[in-house]
C-alpha cells in the first residue's frame, strides 16, 4: 500500500495520505453536491457583498488620449499596405492567397508563427541599440509578446482590409490573426526562393513588423496590464454573483453553454436592471472579447422594449458570406414599412450590427444582421405583427414590373434557395424575445462558431413623400456605447417604456 511504501519518512506518508485523499474524492458517491459550491444569485445591488465588485481592469480603452501613437499608427499601417499592395500585386504569393489545401494553409500559418516572433525580437533589438537610453529587457519582453498577439494581428488585418488586398473571403474572429501570420511566412518564402524579391520581401517584412508595433504600443497604453486568465479569473468571480442556480428561477440572461458556461452551472443570469450593473456587464462584454475569451450572453427583452430583428441571407452556392446583398437602399425600404405603420415618427433611427461568418451546423456561409430601433417600443405581439406586415411588404415589392425589391429578390435566391422574406426576417428572435448581446460569440457543437455580434453603423432616417433617406451616419462610438445600445432590457422608465 502507499502507506506502507512510505515506511517511517513522515514526507513520504504524508504525500501517501493526500493520494489516498485524492483517490477517495474521485469516488462517484464521495463528492460533494453541485448545489453547495453554487454563489446565491444577487438580485439587488444592496444584497451584494462589499467585496463583489466588478474587476477594476475593466476600464474602456482611451486611445483618444494618445494622438501620438494613433498618429504613427496610421502612418506605420499606410505604408505597410502601400509595401504590400506593390508585392501583392507582383504575384510573388501566390500561396498566401490560394494555400493548396487546408493542411497547406496551417502550415503556413505555424510557421508564421515562429517566423513573426523572431522577426519581431530581431527589429525591436535592432531600434533598442539606436537609442540613446536603452529600454529595459522586460518592457521589450512585453512589447514583443504583446506585438505578435492575435488581437494586435487582428486588428491589422482589419486597418490594412488584407483580405480584400488578397481577394479571398474576409475570415473571422483568429482567422484573421492566422491570415497575417501566413502572409509573413510567405514573406519569408518568396524572399528565399529567389534573389530579386530578397529585397522587397524584407521590406515588407519590416513595414509589418513597424506597423505591429505600433498597435503593440497603442495597446501597452489602453490596455491592462496583466494576462487574459487573470482577468478571466476575475470576471468569473464577479458573474458568478449573479449566477441563477436553479433554471426554475427568474432570469434575464442565458448563455449558448448552457450547464457549461464557468459561472453558472443553470446556464442562466439574474442582473439587475440598475445602472451600475449594467455598465459592469457591458465593460465585460467588451473587454472579454478584445481578450478573445467572448461570453456567450442572450438577453432576455423586457415586456416593452425596443424593436429588434434578426436578418440571416444564406450562402449555400457562395464562396463567401453574401454581405454585398444588403445595401442601404434595403435599410431605405426597412425605414419606409416601419414609418407607414407608426407616421407619428418623424426620424428612425437603426443601429446595426453584423456576425458573418461560416455557419457550421448548416454547413454553408451566412451573412447575418442585427438590427436594432430604438425609438419604436414594442412588446411581443407588436413586434410579431410588424414582421409579418414587413415579410407581406417585401413580398409585394418583388412582384410586378415596378417592384423595388425584384432584382434584389432574384439575387437572394440566386445564392440560396432558402433566401425568401419569409427566413430572411428570421421569426425565431421575435418568438423567443430574446437577443444576443453585442460581442457575445455563438456556441456550435460544444465550440465557438467565430461569429461574434460586432458593430456596423448607426443610421438615421428621415421622411420626404414617403421615402426615406439617410440623414446622419455614425460608426466611430465607443465599445461599451455599442453594447449600449444593443440591448434589449429598457431600465424602468414609465415615459421610455410607454408604446407608442
Amino acid at each position: 500500500s502507499d502507506g506502507a511504501r512510505a515506511g517511517a519518512d513522515p514526507r513520504r506518508r504524508l504525500r501517501a495520505r493526500s493520494r489516498r485523499g485524492r483517490t477517495s474524492r474521485s469516488r462517484p458517491g464521495r463528492s460533494r453536491t453541485r448545489s453547495r459550491c453554487v454563489p446565491r444569485p444577487w438580485h439587488r445591488a444592496s444584497d451584494r457583498p462589499p467585496d463583489r465588485v466588478a474587476p477594476a481592469l475593466v476600464a474602456p480603452s482611451a486611445e483618444e488620449d494618445h494622438p501620438e501613437l494613433i498618429c504613427e499608427l496610421n502612418e506605420k499601417v499606410d505604408h505597410c499596405r502601400f509595401v504590400l499592395e506593390g508585392i501583392i500585386q507582383s504575384g510573388m504569393l501566390p500561396q498566401v492567397c490560394r494555400p493548396d489545401d487546408d493542411y497547406a494553409a496551417k502550415f503556413m500559418q505555424w510557421t508564421g508563427d515562429a517566423v513573426l516572433g523572431q522577426e519581431m525580437r530581431t527589429h525591436l533589438g535592432r531600434v533598442a541599440f539606436q537609442q540613446q537610453e536603452r529600454p529595459r529587457q522586460g518592457d521589450m519582453a512585453r512589447l514583443a509578446q504583446v506585438s505578435v498577439g492575435n488581437a494586435t494581428l487582428s486588428r491589422l488585418c482589419d486597418m490594412m482590409n488584407l483580405p480584400s488586398m488578397l481577394g479571398i473571403p474576409a475570415p473571422a474572429g483568429k482567422g484573421r490573426a492566422d491570415l497575417v501570420e501566413r502572409l509573413v511566412s510567405g514573406l519569408r518564402d518568396a524572399a528565399e526562393a529567389c534573389d530579386s524579391a530578397m529585397r522587397p520581401c524584407r521590406h515588407a517584412m519590416g513595414a509589418t513588423m513597424q506597423a505591429c508595433v505600433a498597435i503593440g504600443k497603442l495597446r501597452m497604453q489602453t490596455e491592462p496590464v496583466c494576462s487574459a486568465g487573470i482577468v478571466r479569473g476575475q470576471y468569473m468571480e464577479w458573474l458568478k454573483t449573479f449566477g441563477v442556480p436553479d433554471s426554475r428561477d427568474p432570469y434575464t440572461h442565458s448563455s449558448f453553454w448552457g450547464s457549461r458556461d464557468f459561472a453558472t452551472s443553470s446556464g442562466r443570469f439574474h442582473f439587475p436592471d440598475e445602472p451600475d450593473t449594467r455598465e459592469e456587464l457591458n465593460r465585460a462584454l467588451v473587454h472579454m472579447y478584445q481578450l478573445e475569451r467572448p461570453l456567450c450572453y442572450v438577453e432576455m427583452a423586457t415586456k416593452h422594449y425596443p424593436f429588434f430583428e434578426d436578418i440571416d441571407i444564406m450562402g449555400a452556392h457562395a464562396r463567401e458570406p453574401p454581405t454585398g446583398l444588403i445595401t442601404q437602399d434595403f435599410w431605405s425600404m426597412r425605414a419606409e414599412v416601419l414609418h407607414k405603420l407608426y407616421p407619428n415618427l418623424p426620424t428612425l433611427e437603426l443601429t446595426l450590427y453584423s456576425a458573418h461568418g461560416y455557419h457550421k451546423e448548416k454547413q454553408c456561409w451566412k451573412a447575418s444582421f442585427h438590427a436594432v430601433w430604438r425609438d419604436l417600443i414594442v412588446d411581443r405581439a407588436r413586434a410579431g405583427v410588424v414582421r409579418l406586415v414587413t415579410v407581406d411588404q417585401f413580398e409585394k415589392e418583388s412582384r410586378g414590373r415596378d417592384g423595388r425589391a425584384i432584382e434584389l429578390a432574384a439575387n437572394l435566391l440566386g445564392v440560396d434557395d432558402r433566401n425568401h422574406w419569409s427566413n430572411i426576417f428570421d421569426e425565431s428572435s421575435v418568438k423567443g424575445g430574446s437577443f444576443r448581446m453585442p460581442y457575445a460569440d455563438k456556441v456550435s457543437k460544444g465550440r465557438l462558431e467565430g461569429r461574434p455580434i460586432l458593430p456596423e453603423a448607426v443610421l438615421r432616417f428621415r421622411f420626404e413623400g414617403g421615402r426615406a433617406r439617410v440623414a446622419g451616419h455614425e460608426t466611430a462610438l465607443k465599445p461599451v456605447e455599442w453594447v449600449e445600445r444593443g440591448r434589449v432590457r429598457l431600465m424602468p422608465d414609465p415615459v421610455r417604456m410607454k408604446l407608442p
